[in-house]
């Protein structure tokens, strides 16, 4: 029989083992049975935390009202990463994750812990219905999402946990995996305005990484054939012969029926 002294609540970070996975390291963990070491991922994001805070503080000026907050109810217990304000006035709550690679959308496993910590933030007194998840990926770039306080959602999480809670913690049972079927959990943060906004990234940056080349290109030909302790560069004059139509036309050679129509798809985007 367990102690009421050894009654644990859900660690918020712990929901999408619990929800998605069948909570089997949850359980171990909330046992005493095993000891979670932190991984790289768990070091970096610990260490890179107050790194990307300052960053995001000063890129986006935005100002943090609150960190490390401590929040709790009869089942849950977790730390935010902070509350933030931004330019218009707005308070939400600050989610700062680290990835090599940013993802198109929130993954599920965040998206439980981003709406649990809504909750219970509204269950505190605090008015705070949408939060911010910073991403920073592995060359220190920023990115948003902003994701809307869902009620149904917190309500149906605090269901099933609690459902787990007191069929396998309470009663002292070994919980059964899950197979790992990715389930539709209400995302905010649109698939394509995601793709959208990852279009736009890239396109921007083809764009600089079109003008370094055009800039490096414009000095190697300054320079012309020469070695390096690497390369031998050559500077060739490449003759291509081409149709004038410009002198063609000149010459009264109606050019019209060797023309073709060519209709070229083309992506023209305006942010709201």
């Amino acid at each position: 029989m367990i102690m009421e002294t050894q009654i644990k609540k859900i660690r918020v970070s712990s929901l999408g083992d619990i929800l998605l996975k069948g909570g089997v390291e949850t359980f171990r963990i909330m046992k005493g049975l095993i000891t979670p070491e932190p991984n790289e991922h768990m070091l970096r994001g610990t260490y890179a935390e107050p790194f990307v805070k300052k960053m995001y503080k000063e890129v986006y000026g935005t100002h943090i009202t609150s960190e490390q907050l401590k929040l709790e109810n009869e089942l849950f217990v977790g730390h935010i990463d902070g509350l933030v304000r931004d330019k218009s006035g707005i308070e939400r709550l600050l989610e700062v994750k680290t990835a090599i690679k940013t993802p198109l959308t929130i993954p599920n496993s965040y998206m439980l812990q981003i709406q649990a910590y809504m909750g219970l933030l509204l269950e505190s007194g605090y008015d705070i219905k949408s939060a911010v998840c910073v991403y920073c990926d592995g060359w220190w770039k920023l990115k948003e999402f902003f994701v809307d306080y869902d009620p149904e959602l917190y309500e149906i999480i605090k269901t099933k946990a609690e459902e787990w809670y007191n069929k396998y913690y309470l009663a002292d049972i070994d919980p059964q995996p899950i197979e790992l079927v990715k389930p539709n959990i209400i995302n905010n943060d649109d698939e394509y305005d995601a793709m959208v906004s990852r279009y736009n990234e890239l396109s921007a940056e083809i764009s600089e990484l079109e003008k370094e080349k055009e800039e490096i290109k414009e000095k190697l030909l300054a320079k012309g054939t020469y070695t390096t302790r690497r390369y031998f560069v050559e500077i060739k004059q490449i003759k291509q012969m081409r149709v004038d139509t410009k002198l063609l036309e000149k010459s009264g050679i109606d050019l019209m029926p060797y023309r073709k129509e060519v209709v070229i798809p083309r992506i023209n985007i305006k942010e709201l």
